[in-house]
């Protein structure tokens, strides 16, 4: 879904577009560790679900930050 978006926003707003894809590969690998935290889980007895979660809060801030460029530019654009 975000990378949807992101081809909606090419054209009007290319840096938070490139932002949000960044964002996207991030969940992308956070979830992608949420998949193999179960069967690693034997193999590396503490596991892997705090960086599962370090990964979801870094784009839960990289988002915000996003966001927040996004606003700035707007508010430039408009001056």
């Amino acid at each position: 879904m975000l990378v949807i978006y992101v081809l909606a926003l090419c054209r009007r707003h290319p840096d938070t577009a490139k932002g949000i894809l960044v964002a996207a590969a991030i969940l992308n690998l956070s979830i992608t560790l949420r998949s193999l935290d179960e069967p690693l889980c034997d193999a590396w007895p503490i596991g892997i679900h705090f960086p599962l979660h370090c990964l979801n809060g870094l784009m839960l801030g990289y988002m915000i930050h996003v966001y927040h460029a996004h606003v700035l530019a707007g508010r430039a654009h408009q001056r």
